[in-house]
């Protein structure tokens, strides 16, 4: 009769310790604050679905010119560049003469393109690969 008594004492102070735990774990989820694209599981987290689901980035004269801030001599082809954008068509070719003066180049890219403006950049492929990157109005 004891052992009954002393399993009796072991659950009542298993199910004080437990109890509380599993109610406080389990009303958010009967509350449904738990699961789905509304919730916000950390901090950081995304809060809508609308922020989840990608945009089209517009890409701007900007992105052209930080493209050619970073160009060197690893940039892959094709290290043509024409500008087709207010004025006749500017080519900037990226070899090692761009690459020794950078600044005078981009300099010229700068001079082509208005600043922030929405672009299209269209690669032109030829029959022996790829030929150009050419710059748009929208």
């Amino acid at each position: 009769m004891s052992d009954d008594a002393f399993d009796f004492v072991i659950l009542m102070c298993v199910l004080v310790i437990f109890v509380p735990i599993m109610v406080t774990y389990s009303v958010p989820l009967l509350k449904g604050e738990v699961g789905g694209f509304d919730t916000q599981i950390e901090k950081t987290a995304l809060k809508t679905s609308g922020e989840i689901i990608p945009h089209k980035r517009e890409m701007t004269t900007a992105d052209v010119l930080l493209m050619l801030v970073i160009a060197d001599r690893y940039t892959p082809e094709p290290k043509n560049l024409q500008i087709n954008i207010n004025a006749p068509s500017n080519e900037i070719i990226l070899d090692d003469n761009f690459l020794y003066n950078k600044r005078e180049g981009i300099q010229i890219a700068y001079a082509a393109m208005p600043n922030t403006v929405p672009i299209q950049l269209k690669l032109y492929v030829g029959e022996n690969g790829m030929r150009k990157w050419v710059v748009e109005d929208e």
